[in-house]
């Protein structure tokens, strides 16, 4: 039977209420923690108010609020399918032909168009409220104030002293020699004047401190000095180098391609980076598959007059997928397997099992 324009309208209307329900209701637990974690972490420090903290919240929920959107998919077709069944629509719609199929097509429909939305819009501003936050975090709540930054020029370090503070300008880095190449230093007191200027081509990083060779240093209504080497006391190494610049939640879509070059080119790592931009590519799929995996549960329900307790297996079993998704995840992060297979066999895997069972199921 062709499903009517009506029928679509009335399922998407149906299931953009119980949508934009859960979605306010997840919403607002992960508020609720994300206050409670923050009043815990600063329930010592006079100094940050209420304000701020809401802020923070506020900026950190986009993040945290997309991370939900596979259950709150997930639940919100559970519910519109179960009171669908309970009302005896569903059993009315069976019964005049309308496959599952074009039960979840309007479903389909609208998971499509968040994801439009959600690559043009939500996922750049997510990015930008979330870059806000871990600044604030790291400047407020951490008190780090080295500042590690990548931009097509080189790395730029703000690198905090007890006599005031440096801007560290790198060319290139050499994770496994411990090696910098390039390096500019330019030192400041603290009150801000210039101090000197160090330029050196090579640098080799030690704890505590970099052995600078060849060094030029350039210092106000002064000659220019020329030293084989010197010692520049810092606590920036390799590893905080690799940590310590811009998360890939802080970076939109869009942002990531180009930036994965830069890093390259700098010598840095970009696996992480890699992972995250085929982790946003790849899932849709996830999302397509909890709306399946979401139609099979209450599908037996009503098929075979069980209770709830098939529903609570289907909930189990998206748990267990989305525990496969974040450990293959976590595996591409640590370089344990290609970039490519991390990213793209969960979700794959997940939404051919999901289409392989409902369709055995629609054919029973």
């Amino acid at each position: 039977m062709r499903i009517s324009f009506t029928f679509s309208k009335y399922i998407s209307r149906l299931y953009l209420t119980w949508l934009m329900g859960v979605f306010f209701a997840f919403s607002f637990l992960v508020m609720m923690f994300d206050y409670i974690e923050l009043l815990r972490r600063t329930r010592s420090r006079d100094d940050i108010g209420f304000g701020l903290i809401s802020k923070m919240v506020l900026m950190h929920l986009p993040n945290t609020a997309q991370q939900l959107v596979p259950f709150v998919i997930l639940f919100s077709v559970i519910l519109m399918l179960w009171r669908l069944g309970r009302t005896s629509q569903l059993v009315i719609i069976r019964a005049a032909g309308a496959s599952i199929w074009q039960i979840l097509t309007p479903i389909f429909t609208i998971i499509a168009l968040y994801v439009a939305l959600d690559f043009a819009v939500i996922n750049p501003l997510g990015a930008l409220m979330m870059e806000r936050f871990e600044k604030i975090d790291r400047a407020v709540l951490r008190g780090k104030k080295d500042i590690l930054t990548v931009s097509s020029t080189g790395l730029w370090l703000r690198q905090q002293r007890e006599d005031g503070y440096g801007l560290v300008k790198i060319g290139k880095v050499y994770l496994k020699e411990n090696k910098l190449e390039n390096v500019t230093i330019y030192n400041f007191s603290d009150t801000y004047s210039f101090l000197n200027r160090i330029d050196t081509k090579t640098a080799l990083l030690y704890p505590g401190y970099w052995d600078l060779n060849a060094v030029q240093i350039s210092s106000p209504n002064q000659l220019i000095k020329q030293e084989q080497t010197l010692r520049w006391e810092t606590s920036l190494d390799i590893e905080s180098m690799n940590t310590q610049y811009l998360s890939p939640d802080t970076l939109s879509f869009w942002e990531l391609t180009p930036f994965i070059k830069v890093i390259e080119n700098a010598g840095l790592s970009s696996v992480k980076y890699k992972v995250y931009w085929n982790n946003t590519l790849s899932r849709p799929l996830l999302l397509f598959a909890m709306v399946i995996l979401a139609a099979i549960c209450v599908y037996r329900v009503m098929q075979r007059r069980q209770n709830f307790t098939f529903v609570l297996w289907g909930i189990g079993i998206a748990f267990v997928l989305y525990v496969f998704y974040n450990v293959m995840t976590a595996l591409g992060n640590s370089v344990t397997i290609p970039v490519v297979l991390a990213t793209w066999s969960a979700p794959i895997i997940s939404l051919l099992l999901m289409l392989a069972f409902l369709m055995h199921l629609e054919e029973k």
